[in-house]
C-alpha cells in the first residue's frame, strides 16, 4: 500500500496530526494554567 499515491491516507494522517497538536496545546495550557496557580 502506497500511502504517497494515496490523498485520501494523506488528510487523514493530517487529521491525526492536527488532533494530536489540539491535544498537546490543551494540555500545555492546562499545565501553565495550574502553575500559575500555584505561584500565585
Amino acid at each position: 500500500m502506497d500511502l504517497s499515491s494515496n490523498p485520501i491516507a494523506e488528510n487523514t494522517d493530517l487529521c491525526v496530526l492536527a488532533r494530536r497538536g489540539m491535544i498537546l496545546t490543551r494540555r500545555e495550557s492546562s499545565l501553565s494554567l495550574a502553575n500559575s496557580r500555584q505561584k500565585s
